[in-house]
């Protein structure tokens, strides 16, 4: 069956699922309200390493004019060294690209085994700075050619001068320095410094060229998202009245639940509480008919009677509320007999 109360809790369910409802859109339009503004991003990039060949003097013994890297080679027979320097920097979309390089190179003279003690230092220039600027991309190509036995010379005048036994090196080195940023993305900026270096061991009968520092790749991402527009602020209003909305609901049930609860009288609870738990026995009625054609009125004590006069007869208990005067009757009829159980209010 259902009762008064029933609807009012039919009602008040739909009242919770309404604030759910509204919460969830007030959500939505939050979401897109900060989500929905546009993305820039810019990416940058850098690139490089080193590269060489050791080109020979005329022999009887190589039938190529030079040999590639990662080879022992013969002293005497280096004409000179081809350095090849390589470097890329790049950007995503259009930027202020700056850099500068120089070619330096380091005479180092030190005593054999100890290369901490050293006993000679010279700083060679090979090329002098470079300043340049971009806007999508920056390639470097610098090629230079060492001279095997200008250097060499120098270092065997020293050991025999001086009658020493040392140990030597060449150290040719590209510096390079980049800075840049893209234009409309705020924080963008990047800055890099990097050198690029060959060692070439000097005054040996064979020798191996080293690569005292691996290649360049560097990479930076860079995000940004615009300042609000008007379709922002638009979802946000929507979301905050929502959210106001929500919360008006949310007051008003919580307010209802409350006085409900402390208006309810002992009599609604006990009715309640016998129409929740015995619902499927019991039959609501609009009005009671006369009852003097019955033989006997019987008044029980209380519910569990009038129950166990019901499963004797086995039959519905009819329910009948007087709201005029705040009462509730159960009663049970076999025929010329009525059982009958009845709550009031004190209050009426």
């Amino acid at each position: 069956m259902r009762n008064v109360e029933e609807n009012k809790n039919l009602k008040l369910l739909a009242q919770f699922f309404l604030i759910v409802f509204v919460a969830l859109l007030c959500l939505v339009f939050i979401y897109f309200g900060i989500s929905s503004r546009e993305q820039k991003s810019v990416s940058f990039s850098e690139q490089g390493d080193a590269d060489y060949r050791v080109y020979l003097k005329e022999n009887d013994y190589y039938q190529t004019p030079y040999l590639e890297k990662g080879m022992s080679y013969v002293a005497s027979l280096i004409d000179y060294i081809k350095i090849d320097f390589n470097y890329n920097l790049n950007s995503s979309r259009e930027s202020n690209l700056n850099y500068k390089y120089r070619i330096d190179a380091q005479l180092i003279i030190t005593e054999r085994g100890n290369e901490n003690a050293v006993l000679y230092l010279e700083d060679i220039p090979i090329k002098e700075e470079v300043v340049g600027s971009e806007k999508l991309n920056a390639a470097i190509n610098e090629s230079i050619n060492i001279k095997y036995d200008d250097y060499n010379a120098k270092v065997n005048s020293y050991k025999q001068n001086y009658s020493l036994s040392v140990s030597s090196k060449l150290i040719v080195k590209m510096h390079i320095e980049a800075d840049g940023n893209s234009e409309g993305i705020n924080d963008s900026e990047f800055n890099s410094e990097h050198d690029m270096t060959v060692s070439i061991p000097l005054s040996e009968q064979t020798l191996e060229i080293m690569f005292d520092s691996n290649g360049i790749n560097e990479r930076w991402q860079i995000q940004q998202y615009s300042n609000f527009n008007p379709i922002n602020y638009i979802y946000l209003a929507i979301g905050i009245i929502l959210a106001i909305v929500s919360l008006i609901l949310i007051v008003k049930v919580v307010s209802y639940l409350y006085k409900r609860r402390q208006g309810e009288s002992e009599y609604t609870r006990i009715k309640n509480k016998i129409l929740r738990e015995y619902d499927r026995l019991i039959v609501e009625t609009k009005e009671i008919k006369d009852q003097k054609n019955y033989r006997s009125e019987i008044i029980v004590n209380s519910f569990d009677e009038l129950l166990d006069a019901r499963d004797n007869l086995e039959v519905p208990i009819l329910f009948y509320e007087d709201y005029n005067q705040k009462s509730s009757t159960f009663m049970v009829i076999d025929g010329s007999h009525v059982y009958k159980y009845k709550i009031t209010d004190k209050k009426y």
